[in-house]
């Protein structure tokens, strides 16, 4: 892992490189695994705490989405102008505390309170590492780079729920939070002590894109750019639909095919692991491909297609008889749903100006979370409340079904943004 210094900065070998991405995948396991967990465990917080589905959203969307968004963007600023190794580490380390603490909340108060340090700790984490990469990482190959980092959301969501599910029914639901909470801290040890903090546009230096400085006005750029605005709405409303099923896909199951929580766990993790992971890695090795031969504008049409697949897929998850239809529309819908996140992420680092890169990821991810985390939840159980007098167990099925269609707006988005690109190809 020697580094060589030329006249373009230093020359980070290729080995180094892989090291730094796969760290950052750890850690992204470790962020998906820690936001997710409590959604494997809602039952039984339910049933301690007498809980309707509409506070069990707002404890796993809105009360999450507020504090990571009020948070997020002032430290992706502090991410874009000081030594990112720093702000990843320290998120890493207060997010996986928060976790733990997690484990000893005594009432609803107490859990939410919790579910703010989660959330403050994880608003660093993603905006930053998606800087880094990209200026580690050449430009015709982020989106496989990125491709690395994001296939953790589907491990992490096989983790806590196949790990979260069968500690929760082993011991107890504490025991979910307090195992999976501590490991981050070593991890954020490592990345204080192994990761060297590259140099602003390195890698498109080195790719021989020519490279600006700081410019005055380069938020103020981004946020009036269409293909950005169009990315970020695309992004954010397929993340309202993503995770209002996530928050309740494990009640799914339980409440209406009769599974226990370490079946539905195993069963969950497994699918969104191999069919998820295969999705991420596959479309994003297919943008950059389409990207360089056909135009950057395939980095918005590759979304565009697969979050619209996902609706005929969720019709056969949640309206299958039985359970065995079912997980086959979960197979089919994890492995379409998953294929919009890397290449959302090299595009908007292609977009952004050099020095608003982590602002820009901070931006879409703002938006994701005030509207896909911060309203999918909720108005799902809200909607599933409201159906209950008529429909009983069935009105989450319904609410969960619904959903799905706001992904007929993420696809317009997308296709609006790739729209936007091609016109502005001959300028760029």
């Amino acid at each position: 892992m020697s580094e060589h210094r030329t006249a373009d900065g230093p020359n980070y070998s290729g080995l180094y490189v892989g090291y730094v991405v796969v760290l950052l995948f750890l850690l992204n396991v470790l962020n998906t695994t820690d936001r997710l967990i409590l959604a494997t465990v809602l039952e039984p917080i339910r049933q301690e705490f007498d809980l309707s589905d509409l506070e069990l959203g707002l404890l796993g969307g809105l009360a999450f989405a507020l504090v990571f968004s009020t948070v997020g963007l002032p430290i992706a600023r502090l991410a874009d102008r000081t030594v990112r190794r720093v702000v990843i580490a320290a998120s890493v380390i207060f997010w996986s505390v928060s976790t733990w603490a997690c484990g000893f909340a005594t009432s609803y108060t107490h859990l939410l309170l919790g579910r703010f340090g989660v959330a403050a700790g994880e608003s660093g984490f993603s905006p930053t590492s998606h800087s880094v990469i990209s200026d580690y990482v050449s430009p015709a190959r982020r989106a496989l780079a990125f491709s690395i980092y994001t296939l953790a959301g589907p491990v992490g969501i096989f983790v806590g729920n196949a790990a979260g599910g069968w500690l929760a029914e082993a011991f107890d639901w504490r025991m979910a939070f307090f195992g999976l909470g501590l490991p981050g801290v070593a991890l954020g040890i490592v990345v204080l002590l192994t990761v060297k903090e590259p140099e602003r546009g390195h890698s498109d230096r080195r790719a021989g894109i020519v490279v600006e400085g700081p410019q005055k006005g380069e938020v103020l750029r981004l946020l009036k750019n269409p293909a950005f605005a169009f990315t970020v709405i695309g992004s954010a409303t397929h993340l309202f639909v993503t995770y209002g099923i996530l928050n309740f896909l494990p009640s799914f199951f339980v409440r209406l095919h009769g599974m226990g929580l370490k079946e539905t766990g195993l069963w969950l993790g497994t699918i969104s692991a191999i069919a998820g992971g295969a999705s991420v890695l596959i479309f994003g090795w297919l943008a950059d491909r389409l990207a360089q031969k056909r135009g950057r504008h395939w980095y918005a049409i590759v979304p565009a297609v697969t979050v619209v697949l996902t609706i005929p897929c969720a019709l056969l998850l949640y309206l299958a008889g039985g359970k065995t239809a079912a997980l086959v529309g979960l197979t089919l819908m994890a492995f379409f749903n998953s294929g919009y996140q890397a290449p959302r992420i090299a595009l908007a680092q292609l977009i952004a100006p050099l020095h608003a890169r982590a602002t820009a990821s901070s931006i879409m991810i703002l938006a994701e979370n005030l509207i896909g985390l911060g309203l999918g939840p909720p108005i799902v159980g809200l909607i599933s409340d409201l159906l209950a007098p008529s429909l009983q167990e069935d009105s989450l099925r319904w609410a969960l079904v619904l959903t799905f269609f706001v992904n007929i707006v993420s696809g317009l988005a997308f296709w609006l943004a790739a729209r936007k690109l091609k016109q502005d190809a001959p300028k760029a």
